[in-house]
């Protein structure tokens, strides 16, 4: 028999409230303007840091504690970024034709904006196929691990 049991949380963060955004200097406006119109705070990266290196924006969404989005399929390798250092990444690709699938994205977003705790030092890798993976700290081993998931249409 299982019982359940609560999730242990650290005092000092409190990742259960509303989600925040940094959107990545390749993310445009509209998904920006998305997202708001759903609610949700997001922010654009600050154009001091539109040249910045892939882990001064990573630092720079962990030290305004949002979730960055971005285009770049490249921007991480989810096995290697270190957990104290990631508030969460989303990695939302444009498709052939270099447009966004807005229905995808309203799904995937449906599932993180209300609850921080899902993205917190994840890495959510978004493909097309309307499937995606979830690199997730395993915490016994400190390793990333993929969860492979599927979005219903």
């Amino acid at each position: 028999m299982y019982h359940w049991a609560p999730l242990a949380t650290d005092a000092d963060e409190d990742h259960s409230g509303p989600t925040g955004f940094l959107l990545d200097n390749d993310v445009d406006v509209e998904l920006l303007r998305f997202i708001q119109g759903a609610g949700a705070s997001a922010v654009q990266l600050s154009p001091a840091m539109r040249t910045s290196s892939d882990e001064d924006v990573l630092a720079e969404a962990k030290r305004q504690d949002r979730v960055l989005i971005t285009h770049d399929r490249r921007f991480v390798d989810p096995q290697s970024v270190e957990r104290e250092k990631n508030s969460g990444v989303i990695i939302i690709p444009r498709d052939k034709q270099g447009r966004l699938d807005w229905p995808l994205i309203s799904a995937i977003l449906a599932h993180i904006v209300l609850s921080r705790f899902v993205v917190d030092q994840t890495v959510w890798r978004v493909f097309p196929s309307w499937r995606f993976t979830i690199w997730n700290p395993n915490e016994y081993t400190d390793e990333m691990e993929p969860i492979f998931c599927r979005v219903n249409r």
